[in-house]
């Protein structure tokens, strides 16, 4: 009985701990500082050491884990902020409280310079070119002796705060538990923010993501910065924690230490980073001294190296997705799971009429947008994709858009959303010239789309998701979002409103919380038309979207069009093989073969055009004139 009410007791204060998470962090920091008075020095100098390491591992997963961009030069980030916190203690003689978070922001400037040019590199050669730096740095500081005092370093003053010097083994592991903790706090607020939400989205889908409003040049850059500022804290604080600074201090080893830690801990998890570096910092300094009872070397490339080749073998084959994928870990760790991992198997939802007249509360649209297009042309080097198409959406209007496949049909929305500059012609909506707006700027101006493959973000959930298609409505800074602003708080709060009220439009509330890439390829259709209508558009793009649903859900998904246009006034560009779905639901339809408008009007006036029928049919038939719909002409269409 009393181990049973013990472990309720325990059960009701992690909890009561869960929910509140002031109290859950001032216990966990309760927890860290009493070890301070209760361990001998040299643990607590190991344990200082993993509290840097982890503030580095946490930068470096935002970067790699959650934004998708690898590095392996990292140690050069922290040198640049060892050395830097030297040079502004010894030459400007700033104190530790200023040194150290001015050393951050110069390393975050630096890594916002380097995200800039980094922008054209992508998975292997952004690899080896942060390889490049972080060798060059260390170059750089052997030679550069006039100031960085070359092979001899320099030596760091010891930290202060005021009159109190923060000399003791127990006052620098206090010193680095509370950094430790505040930067954990801020880079789960930033997870869980508009920004993460970004980083993910560039990292599963490009596409989707400026789609929706994503920068892909403004986040991709900020994503280095934020984790060269990391980095160059925790440099600083293990410049003030060694007491000197020298270019052999941070090495590539020291980079693969760092890859080694996410690996171990987890991508995409900042609970995963801090566990693995702390667990290979203490296991590491264990078997170093096992290593000297048996004679062997301990240096840095000799036994510690093997370990990491081993450690790295070990969690790939029995732990792949490092301590994130610990059950335990399961509730932490379900809004960072990586691009197409499933923690649960989609389920199947009955595409039934959709309650999209209940309860109500999106504004409705100014009653559409018009576009015009005009002499749109586009060659892929010897394929001439379109030549010369010209045709117009009016508001409130639905225009199919068909022909045959390879007729140039997606390449128009490609250009419409900017991926694709045409060689001639123009695009204009509601009179303004689109060719001059880049690919996240388009849904501001009303136009929102889906994609023929469907471009979801998988390691998001349902209702995340939605939230990322009202990207283009984020206005919170990252400083707001960081320090935890009530403005940061009431505009999240709105998306989330938003998009839980479109998944009850949907039908999709239940699923919610799942992670998207679990589910069932017609929920994903869905999933985007909700990514889509969550933006207001004016006019919406539609790249066959009733591809791959069965037939009562082409019907649902036809009901579900047909309402967005009344309730919200937008017009639609539909592209769709299904001639069915397009002869009901289109006002007109405009028509391609060979990047070439053969021929626009009403459903009818279409269906009676010969030149459709010959273009879908590969000859002129006078038997398929009376009969324009038939079978046949809709298999191919």
């Amino acid at each position: 009985m009393d181990a049973l009410f013990i472990a309720k007791s325990l059960g009701r204060i992690g909890k009561q701990l869960g929910q509140h998470p002031v109290l859950r962090w001032g216990v966990v920091g309760g927890g860290l500082m009493a070890l301070a008075f209760l361990l001998p020095g040299y643990y607590l100098y190991i344990l200082s050491l993993a509290g840097i390491w982890a503030v580095a591992a946490i930068g470096l997963n935002l970067l790699t884990g959650v934004a998708g961009q690898i590095s392996i030069g990292h140690a050069g980030f922290m040198a640049l902020g060892a050395y830097a916190v030297a040079l502004l203690s010894l030459r400007l003689g700033l104190p530790f409280w200023l040194a150290l978070p001015a050393a951050g922001l110069l390393n975050g400037l630096l890594g916002l310079a380097l995200g800039l040019p980094a922008l054209r590199l992508s998975g292997p050669y952004l690899a080896i070119a942060t390889l490049g730096f972080g060798v060059a740095v260390v170059e750089i500081l052997r030679r550069w002796e006039p100031v960085t005092g070359g092979f001899m370093g320099l030596k760091v003053p010891p930290s202060a705060l005021g009159p109190w010097a923060l000399k003791s083994d127990g006052a620098q592991y206090g010193l680095v538990m509370i950094v430790l903790i505040l930067l954990t706090v801020v880079a789960l607020r930033l997870v869980q923010s508009a920004f993460g939400r970004a980083w993910m989205a560039l990292r599963d889908s490009e596409l989707a993501a400026q789609a929706a409003g994503i920068s892909l040049p403004r986040y991709r850059t900020l994503a280095f910065a934020v984790s060269a500022f990391y980095a160059g804290l925790a440099g600083g604080l293990l410049a003030y924690r060694v007491g000197r600074v020298d270019p052999d201090m941070l090495t590539l080893s020291h980079s693969i230490f760092l890859v080694t830690v996410l690996i171990v801990g987890g991508l995409s998890s900042v609970y995963g980073s801090i566990l693995g570096a702390f667990f290979l910092t203490v296991i590491f300094h264990v078997l170093g001294g096992l290593g000297g009872i048996f004679g062997l070397r301990t240096e840095v490339g000799d036994l510690r190296n093997i370990l990491y080749g081993l450690l790295l073998i070990l969690t790939a084959i029995f732990l792949p997705g490092g301590f994130g994928r610990l059950p335990w870990m399961l509730p932490i760790r379900r809004r960072f799971l990586p691009s197409g991992e499933r923690v649960v198997e989609g389920i199947s939802l009955s595409f039934e009429a959709l309650p999209i007249s209940a309860g109500l509360r999106f504004q409705q649209s100014e009653a559409g947008g018009r576009l015009e297009i005009e002499g749109l042309s586009k060659r892929f080097g010897g394929l001439q994709a379109l030549y010369q198409v010209s045709f117009a959406v009016e508001r409130g209007e639905i225009v199919g858009l068909i022909g045959p496949n390879g007729a140039g049909k997606t390449t128009v929305l490609n250009l419409i959303s900017r991926f694709y500059d045409p060689d001639a012609g123009w695009i204009r909506f509601e009179g303004r010239d689109l060719l001059r707006c880049r690919p996240h700027e388009v849904i501001r101006l009303g136009i929102a789309r889906t994609f023929q493959n469907v471009e979801i973000f998988p390691s998001l959930t349902v209702l995340e998701n939605l939230m990322v298609g009202q990207h283009h409505q984020v206005r919170t800074g990252l400083i707001a979002v960081a320090v935890g602003w009530p403005s940061a708080r009431t505009e999240e709060r709105r998306l989330r409103e938003r998009a839980e009220e479109a998944l009850e439009i949907l039908g999709l509330a239940p699923l919610a919380h799942r992670p998207a890439g679990g589910l069932s390829f017609g929920q994903r259709k869905l999933i985007e038309v909700g990514r889509a209508l969550v933006a207001e558009p004016r006019l919406l793009l539609l790249d066959e979207p009733a591809a791959g649903l069965h037939p009562m859900e082409r019907q649902a998904l036809k009901m579900l069009l047909r309402q967005i246009r009344a309730r919200f006034g937008c017009s639609i560009l539909l592209i769709e093989h299904d001639l069915d779905l397009v002869m009901d639901l289109c006002d007109r339809v405009v028509v391609l073969n060979f990047g070439r408008v053969i021929a626009q009007g009403t459903p009818t006036e279409i269906a009676e055009n010969p030149a459709v029928i010959e273009a879908y049919l590969g000859e002129r038939q006078e038997e398929h004139l009376g009969n324009p719909r038939s079978v046949e002409l809709g298999r191919r269409m």
